[in-house]
């Protein structure tokens, strides 16, 4: 029965809900209705400040928001606006949903600004009209300082309306103004309200089948309703996802849009002042589902809060659900506290049938699986649902694409939910579909610690104990060859395991999430418990022989740490023969990191493990590209810069991918989705933070990134800037220390051709000039070669200085190094003002020529879009910027036991003085010594009240270091890049390549605060004049919650990620002095020339730590030889320049490759000229091993893993059967290892390896 109390309730829904349109029958019991009247005009918003209704307010940019109680225009409070950079960056709301095609409205809102003259104001609409982006005026004026004005205007949309975020922006890229009483109502009385409803619940009448997840109960309650009598009580909760759900399958129509919403509430004592909810989806295909977010809203304590969104029904779902939850946490790794446990209500749940355009794929522009053909296949990955024939998706990605893998329906817990019963559907419909369009299928995937049912590793008769050894691999054993042979030669690709290096070292364990290594363990007593990886592999082979087995991980591209651990892992499986064929980089990657330089790495990193497959293959299989910098950051617009950026990046990382496929190290490409519309960034690593990671937006659309890679000129251009520094180098034979200081660019973005010169470009400025100093790596020598610099001087000529390897001047100077050659210019600024903030354009070209008298290849920093001529439209800014900071770092060795040893009175001061985040929060004064082995740092902090109680570690009272020891200034972290952390406690933590085991630290707490000591380990031996990446940053932490980050340089938040931007330490033998500049307050770089830059360059690698000025050190002789100048005579013999020997001729020069000294010992001297130890392999493939001394092997040698290696008189590895000098028979595998405890050839060798007869 539809009461008169339901059709007002639903009347009133309907007015405050949504305002779209069509109609729809229901199966439900409460009947679709039209419903149709006259309304007068309807608030759309009505924000006034006063109550704290500034929850669904945000700052966009890095403009900050804050309800103040002074000089509101009318009541008491406004919104005070700060931190703005940009003009478009103010307040902004989200009314998505609320704003509606066709109709008019009229916005409100008053302005204010302090000082003088006047500033114009807007409102804007952010908006998605018809699946396009659009920036809509809604009002502007101009306003006059000190005065409340009212901006006034109206607005119609003309479309289907998916996004509305209107924000307030003003000319003026830093004001700091106020808004008050911001308003947006529907202005034409009389106007038709008419809507279809697909679903309505009001709990007047009872539950209607609503039922409560895991073991939560629901029951109608009237002691809280939102409107009426009633409302759905959810109690005895658990777990965050335990809430109430609604099967709506039979409801909903699918391939349809709908909107919904509801209210809830809560009053629980256990509940903090304010929450988050989520209305959910979980949408079922077969056996397989899926859960998204539809909506969310923070509700404040005992107020009723609506939630609502939009979401298109799945045209190949089986089945539809809704339901609300907290949001998730991991029940089985995280305590729940009881704040997340809560009772709460649900009230006016109500579903709108949407009218949305319907998508289609551009089919005029060139197919991504065309582009690419010459280098590798390009897929994506695919959902089920999407290849049904009546989802626009399965054409779509017919179209672009020529690979699939299944996200989801190939994964253990899809195929396997209980022992022994396989569902095949969804595996079976994407496998067809593949082999009826002819596409390479990957197989994703058989062995993973994640989307696993727990029932593989319980005990078949007791799950509450483990599985045994025995079982677990006969389940896994199952499972593979089960799964392999149904799809044995219709798979090209299997991830046999996926994901098993851990994010902090080795193997993933039981600590995160895995137990397949600890109840597997060490099967064969090889000390290694990785068994269950070659297990797999070999089961895997025996499936199906034909289909290429892959090992599949996570952030090998930009943690050097994890991509050696899985190199190794490689690498011993491979040396036991375990069919391992290739290594997947899934490659989640930012728009900010990794590098393309260091993608370039992994992939030619993992493709030498070819030297035991020549097949071994590298794969990317799961790439994209989100436009956040990391968790923390608050959701964005994905704006034409935006866009654009990520566009760049793309482009950088495509030119690496074809270079290497070129070179035979890539053979498959794969994105993780085809278009933005479903993509899982939307959901991670933050729930409900929209992303745009993809080639294609959310309605199909080529966007920036896919013309950057298939055709730049049909592109805008992201114009790049960087902060350069102050400073004034000489430019000479020798390059000015000060260059070590300045972080470099990266150029290389090709324009013609790929794999060719490459550079890193740094820059100075000083009032008069613009200093450049170019490090270009480029192996082959042609008379083209050379540089072009282009630089606005100021009078609107973008002026071009092309210099080549021969060109030496006053003001430019060309020294050729081992693999390439560095350029310094000086160059006049013309009609530019230098001053601090000053902006000019910027860019410069690197020509590769390999003496065929054309040229080859071309990179430019910012313009990938000109192939000749650069364009100043396109070129990146230069902004004019302070001195690097540099502080002197005298030698001492303290005691690190928590207290001030006499010999910190000396040491120079520095001051965590740049905030990142709060106001008035701890800081410190921070010490630095030296010596070989350590840097030390002394903290002292004032903090007066201590915190720790939060899980997160970087939420706690602490100090952290962060150490860059080769000062490369690497967009992320590289193998000398590390983070240090340590609370007032002394409990350790960090990030990066920490060396664990020998970091040391004390803490004693004071009276104000606490101090802190640590000694930094180095990975190599510490040199008086060298110069080390360095800052210290102060966590201040309350109630379990960081409110303040001070730091001494870098304050972009990032330093956890990049050394791009820390300061300097000059390691100095004085034990007294001055400070050199930049220490507490000042900033600025040395003004003594030391000689070459670090060996962090790509330049010659012995032009390094500790050369000389003037006619010391390192420098080029008259037959381009190597020489090394001290006390001004050139050194011959062994000669040690930082921590690296050099060998030197009679004559003084630089030798390279092996060489014998008087004593009659052999040594290798690499390319560089520096001494090798360790493996090497000679040209002759043949190899051999250096003492830590240098010295050539002979004999038996124990390495570092060890292993035992047999050399021969020559210092040749030895392989096969060997007998020694004490007649015994040994054999060597073809990796040279001795093997023991084993059968070879029917002969059996004890543990000492020997064949016992």
């Amino acid at each position: 029965m539809f009461t008169e109390k339901k059709r007002l309730k639903l009347m009133s829904l309907i007015i405050t809900g949504s305002l779209f349109g069509g109609m729809y029958t229901s199966n439900n019991s409460v009947p679709a209705l039209a419903v149709t009247g006259e309304t007068s005009s309807v608030e759309v918003v009505n924000s006034t400040f006063e109550e704290d209704d500034t929850t669904n307010w945000w700052g966009s940019g890095s403009a900050h928001i804050a309800k103040v109680t002074t000089g509101a225009q009318v009541g008491v409070s406004c919104l005070a606006v700060t931190g703005r950079t940009e003009g478009y960056m103010g307040p902004q709301t989200d009314l998505t949903g609320k704003i509606q095609n066709g109709k008019t409205y009229t916005n409100s809102v008053w302005v204010k600004f302090n000082g003088t003259g006047t500033k114009t104001f807007k409102v804007t609409l952010d908006s998605e009209i018809d699946g396009a982006q659009k920036y809509e005026t809604m009002a502007s004026k101009e306003v006059e300082a000190n005065t409340w004005t009212q901006i006034t205007g109206t607005f119609t949309p003309s479309g289907v309306v998916t996004k509305a975020k209107p924000y307030i922006e003003c000319d003026d890229a830093t004001a700091d103004f106020y808004i008050d009483d911001f308003k947006i109502i529907t202005q034409a009385d009389g106007e038709d309200a008419s809507q279809t409803i697909a679903y309505t619940q009001t709990f007047e009448e009872g539950l209607d089948s609503w039922a409560a997840r895991g073991d939560a109960a629901v029951s109608q309650d009237s002691s809280q309703k939102q409107e009426g009598n009633s409302s759905l009580k959810i109690s005895g909760r658990t777990k965050t996802w335990e809430g109430p759900i609604k099967d709506l399958t039979s409801v909903l129509e699918k391939g349809e849009s709908y909107h919904f919403s509801a209210y809830v509430m809560y009053n629980d004592e256990n509940g903090l002042d304010s929450q988050q909810f989520n209305l959910q989806t979980e949408i079922k295909t077969g056996d397989s589902a899926e859960y998204k977010t539809i909506g969310s809203g923070v509700a404040k304590k005992g107020e009723w809060t609506k939630i609502e969104g939009d979401y298109t029904v799945p045209s190949g779902a089986t089945g539809f659900s809704i339901y609300v939850e907290l949001p998730y946490k991991d029940d089985a790794t995280t305590t729940i506290p009881a704040s997340d446990k809560i009772n709460y209500y649900l009230d006016n749940v109500v579903v709108t049938k949407t009218v949305v355009v319907k998508k289609d794929y551009q089919k005029d522009i060139p197919k991504l699986k065309n582009v690419f053909s010459q280098y590798f296949p390009f897929g994506t990955s695919v959902n089920p649902s999407e290849l049904d024939s009546d989802d626009v998706h399965s054409e779509f990605v017919k179209y672009q694409y020529g690979a699939i893998v299944p996200d989801n329906c190939m994964k253990p817990e899809a195929l396997q939910p209980t022992e022994g019963a396989f569902t095949w559907d969804n595996a079976d419909k994407t496998v067809n579909f593949a082999k009826d369009n002819n596409m390479i299928l990957r197989g994703h995937t058989l062995v993973w610690h994640s989307q696993v049912p727990d029932w593989f590793f319980q005990d078949k008769n007791d799950p509450s104990k483990p599985a045994s050894r025995e079982l677990l691999l006969q389940r896994m054993k199952t499972h593979i060859q089960t799964v392999m042979n149904r799809y044995k030669g219709r798979v090209d690709y299997w991830d046999v395991v996926n994901e098993v290096i851990s994010d902090k070292s080795g193997l993933r364990g039981e600590e995160e999430k895995s137990k397949w290594r600890s109840i597997i363990g060490d099967v064969d007593g090889d000390g290694y418990d990785d068994d269950y990886i070659r297990l797999a592999f070999e089961y895997a082979k025996e499936a199906d022989p034909d289909a290429v087995l892959m090992i599949n991980d996570y952030g090998t591209e930009g943690s050097a740490r994890k991509r050696d651990d899985l190199y190794n892992l490689v690498e011993r499986l491979l040396k036991k023969g375990t069919p391992i064929e290739g290594i997947g980089l899934q490659s989640h990657i930012s728009m900010y990191s990794p590098s393309a330089e260091q993608i370039k790495e992994t992939i030619e990193k993992f493709a030498s493990l070819k030297k035991y497959n020549p097949d071994f293959t590298v794969q990317v299989t799961e790439l994209d590209m989100s436009i956040y910098s990391g968790d923390s950051e608050g959701t964005k617009t994905p704006t034409k810069e935006i866009l654009e950026q990520q566009a760049a990046q793309y482009k950088k990382i495509f030119d690496v991918y074809k270079e290497e496929a070129e070179k035979g190290n890539l053979s498959l490409v794969m994105v993780w989705g085809n278009s933005d519309d479903n993509s899982w960034l939307d959901n991670f690593p933050v729930k409900n933070r929209p992303d745009a990671g993809l080639l294609f937006d959310r309605n199909l659309q080529a966007k920036p990134a896919y013309w950057a890679i298939v055709d730049p000129s049909k592109t805008g251009v992201f114009k790049q800037e960087v902060d350069i520094a102050n400073g004034t180098p000489v430019i000479g034979s020798s390059l000015d220390k000060k260059w070590m200081t300045v972080k470099p660019i990266d150029v290389n973005s090709f324009v013609e051709g790929v794999g060719g010169a490459t550079a890193k470009v740094k820059t100075m400025w000083d009032a008069n000039n613009l200093y450049v100093f170019a490090d270009v790596s480029d192996k082959t020598v042609g008379d083209k070669d050379g540089i072009e610099i282009f630089v606005d001087n100021g009078t609107g000529e973008y002026v071009k200085y092309p210099i080549n390897r021969s060109t030496n001047t006053d003001t430019i100077k060309v020294t050729p190094t081992s693999t390439g050659y560095q350029v310094q210019a000086k160059l006049p600024l013309g009609e530019i003002e230098a001053k601090l903030g000053t902006e000019i354009t910027f860019d410069i070209k690197i020509n590769d020529n390999e003496s065929n008298g054309e040229i080859n290849s071309s990179v430019v920093w910012n313009d990938y879009a000109s192939e000749d001529t650069l364009s100043p439209e396109n070129g990146g800014t230069l902004v004019f910027n302070q001195e690097s900071k540099l502080v002197e770092t005298k030698k001492g060795t303290p005691s690190i036991d928590g207290n001030i040893d006499d010999i910190w009175n000396t040491a120079n001061a520095i001051s965590t003085d740049v905030s990142v985040q709060g106001t008035d929060s701890a800081k410190a004064k921070v010490k630095t010594l030296w010596d070989k082995d350590y840097i030390y740092a002394l903290y002292e902090v004032t903090d007066s009240n201590l915190d720790k109680s939060s899980e997160n570690a970087y939420e706690q009272d602490s100090v952290e270091t962060f150490i860059d020891e080769n000062n490369a200034r690497t967009s992320a972290y590289d193998n000398d890049d590390a983070q240090y952390r340590v609370n007032y406690d002394n409990e350790q933590s960090g990030g990066g390549n920490r060396i664990t085991d020998k970091f040391k630290s004390a803490t004693t707490k004071t009276d104000n605060g606490y101090i802190v000591e640590m000694a930094i380990p180095l990975n190599s031996e510490a040199v008086a004049n060298q110069i080390i990446g360095f800052d210290s940053q102060v966590n201040d932490a309350a109630e379990g919650i960081r409110n303040g980050v001070n730091i001494w340089c870098d304050g972009t938040g990032q330093t956890w990620s990049t050394t791009s931007n820390v300061g300097n330490i000059m390691l100095v033998d004085s034990t007294s002095g001055g400070n050199t500049s930049g220490g507490s307050n000042n900033s600025g770089g040395s003004n003594n020339n030391t000689g070459n830059e670090s060996n962090n360059n790509a330049g010659n690698g012995n032009q390094s730590e500790n050369s000389q000025a003037g006619k010391n050190g390192w420098a080029l002789d008259a037959n381009n030889k190597w020489t090394f100048t001290e006390n001004g005579k050139k050194v011959t013999g062994w000669k040690l320049v930082g921590s690296k020997w050099y060998l030197m001729d009679n004559n003084g020069q630089m030798k390279t490759g092996w060489s014998k000294d008087t004593n009659g010992k052999w040594y290798f001297l690499k390319n560089s000229g520096e001494m090798a130890t360790g493996w090497v392999k000679d040209t002759d493939g043949k190899w051999y091993f250096l003492k830590n001394s240098g010295e050539m092997a002979t004999g038996w040698v124990k390495d570092t893993d060890g292993k035992w290696y047999l050399l021969k008189n020559s210092g040749e590895m030895t392989t096969g059967w060997a007998k020694d000098t004490d007649g015994k028979w040994y054999f060597l595998n073809s990796s040279g290892e001795m093997l023991y405890n084993t059968t070879v050839d029917g002969y059996k060798l004890g543990s000492d390896g020997a064949w016992i007869k």
